[in-house]
């Protein structure tokens, strides 16, 4: 295997240095051909093997078409073959054929990129950049056009939005004043709820005293709930109010005999404090007297623990 890629590695090398001799005898044998009209002043310079082929001639056919008028040793002789006035007159009807005027054409502006390229400076090179001017300005032009089409939609469409964050403004304006004072709540923020945090103790207060009022008026899952709610925030129960809650059953909620007056009698027996003592102190629980400031439990904050105990 390794002995057949060796011999095609040099079957090609040998191929490409054939053809590396072909093409060096061909530049060769075209300098050669042309060197006698180098006297009669013609660019025989830019005549080379890749002009030919950009023309789609090929060198062979090139060569094999001028011997004819290379091949005359007189350079007199020459120059009156290229003075032949019919031949003249035939050049020049060429040049107005659509391939001839394709070619001045491309001549002329190669003349007129010669002189403007700098010292240097190819003529191919010179021609790219008048391609990226143009393609440069084509891009500006479109960009200008398309901003003109649209720069007044833009605007209709700015006033549009001005107009609608007015009427914004007014609708809200009077959402606020009908939904007051719902609309002047504001939400607390971290430092209201510091500050809030800061009067713990009148919390706890409370909370003691809901469990009481609670636990007085037989509702135990209030006291309950209260219970976990002190614990979760670090509060601690009262030892008479746990000791109290364990060991004496539910008392019975008022008015629930029969009859509307044997309730109210009852409800208010239940909650008519005792001589000389605060609220709850009459069954032997221990409630700490609340702090100035502080609201004592009515009946609708019972219900309201009632619902949350219920949670």
């Amino acid at each position: 295997m390794a002995s057949e890629n060796t011999d095609v590695d040099l079957v090609n090398f040998v191929k490409r240095k054939h053809s590396e001799a072909n093409e060096d005898d061909l530049a060769r044998q075209l300098a050669e051909t042309l060197e006698p009209l180098r006297s009669s002043y013609f660019p025989i310079d830019g005549w080379t093997q890749q002009s030919l082929l950009d023309s789609f001639l090929s060198v062979k056919s090139f060569i094999s078409c001028v011997k004819i008028v290379c091949a005359i040793t007189e350079q007199a002789a020459r120059d009156d073959i290229f003075a032949l006035r019919v031949q003249f007159f035939k050049f020049c009807g060429w040049l107005r054929t659509p391939e001839g005027a394709e070619q001045l054409g491309t001549i002329q502006k190669q003349a007129t990129l010669r002189k403007r390229a700098r010292p240097g400076q190819e003529v191919g090179t010179v021609a790219l950049v008048h391609i990226l001017s143009q393609q440069l300005s084509d891009f500006l032009e479109e960009k200008k056009g398309r901003r003109f089409e649209l720069e007044d939609e833009i605007t209709e469409l700015r006033l549009q939005i001005a107009t609608k964050q007015a009427e914004l403004a007014r609708d809200i304006t009077r959402l606020e004043t009908e939904f007051r004072p719902a609309s002047e709540y504001k939400q607390m923020d971290e430092q209201d709820l510091t500050r809030l945090y800061g009067r713990k103790e009148l919390l706890l207060d409370y909370a003691h005293q809901k469990i009481a009022f609670a636990v007085q008026a037989g509702e135990p899952r209030v006291a309950n709930s209260f219970r976990r709610y002190l614990a979760a925030a670090g509060g601690e129960v009262v030892d008479e109010v746990r000791e109290e809650v364990k060991v004496r059953p539910p008392i019975p909620r008022a008015g629930r005999g029969p009859g509307r007056a044997g309730r109210g009698a009852g409800q208010r027996a239940l909650l008519a404090p005792a001589e000389g003592r605060n609220d709850g102190q009459e069954r032997g629980i221990a409630i700490r007297e609340p702090k100035a400031g502080v609201l004592r439990p009515v009946r609708g904050l019972l219900r309201l623990g009632e619902s949350f105990g219920r949670r």
